[in-house]
């Protein structure tokens, strides 16, 4: 499967531009995470009441006629494992295996996410990882994100995307 390409006048809504790929009465909900669009479609060959989960990559390019592509998969491809689980809550349970999977990796995704996150810990908060300590020292804003810093009184700050594997040690 290739990609998909089209023409867009003004700026491109990626989201409006791929509901508009699925009939409106099978369209349960849908949601973009970055550029990748997930629906919740209703219906399939050989159950009309079942509702699984579309997933469309999507590219902009503004500097081509073609301004607009897009790659049409679904739960059973096992890519971009984001979807919302506002979404993932609303699909029929299914005996396909790859599908499971998929669900399962998009559950661990949101629950990992759910549990790594930082930016609610209070200022003073101390973080205990492998080679190190870390304390919160300010709050994150949009154009100041250095907010962990190594304990040992440096001013080396580690962002919070790379924060793995921790443990509170401190929650101020």
């Amino acid at each position: 499967m290739g990609w998909t390409s089209q023409h867009v006048e003004g700026n491109v809504n990626r989201k409006a531009e791929c509901d508009k790929l699925f009939e409106p009465d099978r369209l349960v909900k849908s949601a973009m995470v970055g550029s990748v669009h997930y629906a919740a479609i209703k219906g399939t060959h050989d159950d009309p009441e079942a509702i699984w989960c579309a997933v469309t990559l999507t590219k902009v390019n503004n500097t081509d006629y073609w301004n607009f592509s897009w790659k049409d998969l679904d739960e059973t491809c096992g890519v971009e494992a984001k979807c919302p689980m506002s979404i993932i809550n609303l699909l029929t349970p299914t005996d396909n295996k790859r599908a499971n999977e998929w669900r399962e990796e998009c559950r661990r995704y949101h629950a990992e996410k759910k549990q790594n996150n930082l930016s609610k810990l209070p200022i003073g908060a101390v973080l205990k990882l492998e080679d190190g300590t870390l304390v919160k020292k300010m709050a994150p804003n949009h154009q100041f994100k250095r907010n962990w810093y190594w304990k040992c009184g440096t001013n080396n700050y580690i962002p919070a995307t790379r924060i793995k594997k921790f443990e509170i040690v401190v929650k101020a």
